[in-house]
C-alpha cells in the first residue's frame, strides 16, 4: 500500500554545519535548515530571483535562534524530519519542538516554538555581504588560486576583462520592533556587457533588469523585544511564532522597496496563522495527489527498488521546493547552495567561498537546465514548467535584437549558455569588444560558438506541454511566440541548395563536435517541433500558417545514416570534425529528446544499434542521458543500470538529493535524469497510443499515477507479472483516452 509517510527524512542526530542541512520551500523561498554543536539551530534563506549587480544568485540571508538554555546542545534524544505531506521540518529534544514552513501561498517563512521549559530564545539575522568587496576568482581546475572564491565561470569575463567587479553590501534598516534588511543594485553589469557584445543599441528602450533590483526580509515576533538591528529577544518563553516575510523588487528607491516590505509584512499579518497552514497543506495536499510511484523488487533487488522509490519523492519535492518563483531553478545549487565551512570538498575551489557560490555562476546552461523540466511532465508538475518558459518569452526581444544586429535577419536565437535575458557572459563571448572583431558574432568559446539547437528542443518541450495540458491560452500567449521566432531564426540563417534543402553549415554537434555539417539535433529538432506544429488543431494554428510552416518542413533535410562495423546506425551529422570536447551522445537526440526513434516507430533496431554503437558508454551521473536513451528504446536493463546510483550520489552531504557529482551542490541533473528514466520505465506515449511497462524489470512490481504526452493520467500497477490498469482519466478536457497496451 502507498503510504507518502513512508518517504520522509527523519534524523536521530543533531548536525555540525550547512553540508547537514535540509531543504524546504514553497516554490520560490527556499531554507536550509540544521543544528549546530552548541545548540543554535540555523536557517538558510534563499529566493529565486535575488539576483545581485554582477548577474550572481544570492542567499537572502541567515537567521540564527540561539536558546538559553538549548535543548538541542548534547540533547538526550534528538528528531530531525522532513513532512513531505505537510512541507515543513520538525526539530524536538528534550520536550522543545520547533517547526519551520514555508507558505506555500505567500512569502513567508515561519517559525513556531513549544516547550515544556521557559527558555530565552534569540533570533538573529546574519549577514556576511558587510562591505564593498571585489570579487576574485579560484578554480582548481585551471590551476587559479588567489585568495578568493566568489566569482565563477560566468562572471571570471569580468574579473579577467580587469572590470574589478565589486560585491556590494547588505542594508540592515532602522525600525522599532523588526528587523529589516535588504540588497541593493546601486550599479549593474547589464548595459556594460551589452555594449561589449555590439548590442548597446538595446539599451535605448529596454529597462536594466538589474539596476535597483532589492532583494530582503523583515523580520518580527510577537512579544519579543528588539536587542539591536539584527537582533530580537524573548525572556522566558515556553512558546513562540517567528516570521520572516521576503521581497524582491526593482524601485527607484530604496524607500519604495521598505514600502513595499512594511505592506507585504501588514498582509502576511492579516491572515491567521492557522488559516494559513491550512491552506498550506491543502496545496501540498493537492501536489502529491497529481502522482506517486511505488517499486518493488524480490530480494536483493528490493533495496534498489525501494531506494528509486523513496529518492523519486524526495527530488520531486526538492524541485518543487524552488519550482514556482520567477525565475527557473538553477541547475547548480538550486537556491539551497550552502557556504564552504563543512569538510566535503568540492573540484572547483577552497573551502572559504560564501553560500552565494556555485561553480558555473549565476547563468543558466541550457544543456542541464532542460533535464530539470523533462522530468516534470509524467508527474503533471506543469506549473513548475512556466517559469523556464517564461525566462525565454521574456528574454525573446533581446534576442530578436541580437539576431538583426549580428546577422541581419529576423527571428530569434539562445545562447547555451545565457544570462536570464539572453545574453552571452563575457567567459564565453571572449574578452575582445565587439567593435574590436571582423563579425560581431564571433563568440570565441568553441563550446557554445554555435549551440543554437536548445532553441529547438525548448520548442518541441513547450509542445509536448500543450500535448500534457491542452492550455491554448499558454500556447497562444507564451509559447507560440517564442516556437515562431526560433522557426524563423532557422528558416532565414540559412542557405538552400540546389537540391531544396537547407545547407546548416556552419554548424556544430552540440558541445562536442565543433564543425559540422547538417547535425542531426537541428535536422532531428526542426523536423519534430514542424510536424508536432502541423497536428496542431484549427484553434491554435491556422491553415495560412500550417501552409507557412509545411514549406519550411520541406527544406529541412533528412537524418543521415551510415553503417558503424558493418551495422546501420544514425550518423550524428552528415559531415564533422573527428575531434570530441565533451561526452554527448549526439546520434540519440534522436530518440531523447526528439522521437525520431523509439518504440512507436519504424527501424527500432537501427536506433538501438546506434545506442549500442554510441561513443560514450560509461557515463552514469550528472546530465549524461544514457538511462532515458535505454528506456526510451525498451532496453530495460541498460535503463535500470547505475539508475538507483545515480540517486545516492551526496557523499559528504547528509539529505539525500544534495548530489554532489555534477556542477554544484545540490546537482540538480542526477535526480531529473533519474527521474525522467524510471517515468519512462513505467509509461510511455505517443500520438493516441500509450505502451505501460516499456522498460521495467520483468520481476519487478509496481504501482504509479503518471501523465502522458496525450493528455491521459493513468493509475496503474502490476504484481506478480499481472497488470491492473486501476484509472484512466483525461488531463486535457475533452480528450478522448486512446489505445493503451503494455509493454513486452
Amino acid at each position: 500500500m502507498y503510504q507518502l509517510e513512508d518517504y520522509h527524512v527523519v534524523w536521530d542526530t543533531p548536525g555540525k554545519d550547512p553540508s547537514d542541512s535540509m531543504p524546504t520551500g514553497n516554490g520560490d523561498i527556499g531554507l536550509n535548515v540544521w543544528t549546530d554543536p552548541a545548540g543554535d539551530v540555523l536557517v538558510y534563506l534563499g529566493k529565486t530571483d535575488s539576483w545581485d549587480e554582477n548577474g550572481r544568485l544570492l542567499k537572502v540571508g541567515r537567521l540564527r535562534l540561539h536558546f538559553d538554555p538549548s535543548p538541542f546542545f548534547q540533547p538526550e534524544s534528538f528528531r530531525q524530519e522532513l513532512s513531505l505531506t505537510e512541507s515543513a521540518v520538525y526539530l524536538e529534544a528534550n520536550g522543545f519542538r520547533l517547526k519551520i514552513w514555508v507558505d506555500a501561498n505567500r512569502p513567508a517563512v515561519h517559525l513556531e516554538g513549544t516547550g515544556k521549559q521557559p527558555c530565552e530564545v534569540t533570533a538573529k539575522l546574519e549577514i556576511w555581504r558587510t562591505e564593498p568587496t571585489e570579487m576574485l576568482l579560484e578554480d582548481k581546475r585551471d590551476g587559479r588560486k588567489n585568495g578568493g572564491s566568489e566569482g565563477s565561470h560566468s562572471e571570471s569575463g569580468l574579473v579577467l576583462a580587469g572590470l574589478h567587479p565589486v560585491i556590494l553590501p547588505d542594508t540592515v534598516a532602522d525600525d522599532p520592533d523588526s528587523v529589516i534588511w535588504y540588497h541593493r543594485n546601486e550599479t549593474s553589469i547589464w548595459a556594460g556587457e551589452l555594449k561589449h557584445q555590439g548590442l548597446g543599441g538595446f539599451t535605448e528602450t529596454a529597462q536594466d533588469p538589474l539596476l535597483n533590483l532589492t532583494s530582503g526580509g523583515i523580520l518580527w515576533a510577537d512579544h519579543f523585544e528588539k536587542r539591536d538591528g539584527t537582533t530580537l529577544y524573548a525572556h522566558g518563553t515556553r512558546e513562540f511564532h517567528i516570521c520572516a516575510a521576503l521581497l524582491t523588487a526593482q524601485t527607484d528607491t530604496a524607500g519604495e522597496w521598505l514600502e513595499k516590505a512594511r505592506e507585504l509584512a501588514r498582509q502576511i499579518r492579516q491572515t491567521p496563522l492557522e488559516q494559513a497552514y491550512a491552506q498550506h497543506l491543502g496545496y501540498w495536499k493537492e501536489f502529491w495527489s497529481r502522482s506517486y510511484i511505488k517499486l518493488e523488487a524480490p530480494g536483493e533487488e528490493g533495496a534498489e527498488a525501494e531506494t528509486i522509490t523513496r529518492m523519486w519523492h524526495l527530488q520531486r519535492y526538492t524541485v518543487a521546493c524552488a519550482g514556482r518563483g520567477a525565475f527557473p531553478l538553477k541547475f547548480n545549487g538550486s537556491i539551497f547552495n550552502v557556504d564552504g565551512s563543512h569538510s566535503a570538498e568540492n573540484p572547483y575551489c577552497g573551502q572559504n567561498y560564501s553560500a552565494d557560490f556555485r561553480a558555473w555562476g549565476g547563468c543558466y546552461w541550457f544543456q542541464n537546465q532542460r533535464q530539470i523540466y523533462w522530468a516534470m511532465l509524467a508527474s503533471g508538475d506543469f506549473e513548475c514548467m512556466l517559469p523556464f518558459f517564461r525566462m525565454y518569452c521574456n528574454a525573446l526581444p533581446f534576442s530578436k535584437y541580437m539576431t538583426k544586429k549580428w546577422f541581419g535577419h529576423e527571428g530569434a536565437f539562445f545562447p547555451e549558455t545565457m544570462y536570464f535575458w539572453g545574453g552571452y557572459n563575457r567567459a564565453d563571448y571572449g574578452l575582445t569588444p565587439a567593435e574590436q572583431r571582423e563579425r560581431p558574432s564571433d563568440v570565441e568559446s568553441g563550446y557554445v560558438k554555435r549551440y543554437w539547437q536548445g532553441g529547438l528542443e525548448l520548442s518541441f518541450m513547450m509542445l509536448e506541454y500543450f500535448h500534457y495540458t491542452g492550455n491554448q491560452e499558454t500556447f497562444s500567449e507564451l509559447l507560440y511566440p517564442v516556437i515562431r521566432e526560433v522557426l524563423a531564426f532557422y528558416d532565414q540563417h540559412y542557405p538552400v541548395g540546389e537540391d531544396g534543402k537547407m545547407d546548416i553549415e556552419p554548424a556544430q554537434c552540440l558541445e562536442t563536435i565543433w564543425n559540422a555539417k547538417n547535425p542531426l539535433p537541428e535536422i532531428a529538432g526542426l523536423q519534430a517541433v514542424l510536424e508536432a506544429l502541423l497536428d496542431m488543431p484549427g484553434e491554435c494554428l491556422d491553415e495560412a500558417e500550417k501552409k507557412r510552416l509545411r514549406t519550411l518542413l520541406e527544406k529541412v533535410p533528412p537524418l543521415n545514416i551510415g553503417v558503424k562495423n558493418g551495422k546501420r546506425v544514425i550518423l550524428c551529422c552528415e559531415e564533422g570534425e573527428t575531434e570530441t570536447h565533451n561526452q554527448e551522445n549526439i546520434s540519440m537526440y534522436a530518440v531523447f529528446p526528439y522521437k525520431r526513434y523509439g518504440l512507436f516507430q519504424e527501424d527500432l533496431e537501427t536506433a538501438r544499434e546506434t545506442f549500442a554503437q554510441r561513443d560514450f558508454d560509461t557515463y552514469y551521473s550528472c546530465w549524461h542521458n544514457n538511462n532515458v536513451f535505454a528506456a526510451y528504446l525498451g532496453l530495460q536493463k541498460d535503463a535500470r543500470k547505475n539508475l538507483a546510483k545515480r540517486y545516492v550520489l551526496h557523499h559528504g552531504y547528509r539529505f539525500p538529493t544534495f548530489y554532489v557529482d555534477g556542477d554544484w551542490v545540490p546537482d540538480h541533473d542526477n535526480g531529473s535524469v533519474a527521474q525522467q528514466t524510471i517515468q519512462a520505465m513505467l509509461v510511455q506515449s505517443y500520438r493516441d497510443s500509450v505502451l505501460l511497462f516499456p522498460a521495467f524489470p520483468e520481476n519487478w512490481d509496481a504501482e504509479f499515477k503518471l501523465y502522458t504526452a496525450e493528455g491521459v493520467k493513468i493509475e496503474a500497477a502490476r504484481k506478480d507479472g499481472s497488470v491492473q490498469i486501476r484509472n484512466t482519466a483525461p488531463s486535457v478536457p475533452g480528450k478522448d483516452i486512446g489505445q493503451i497496451d503494455i509493454g513486452k
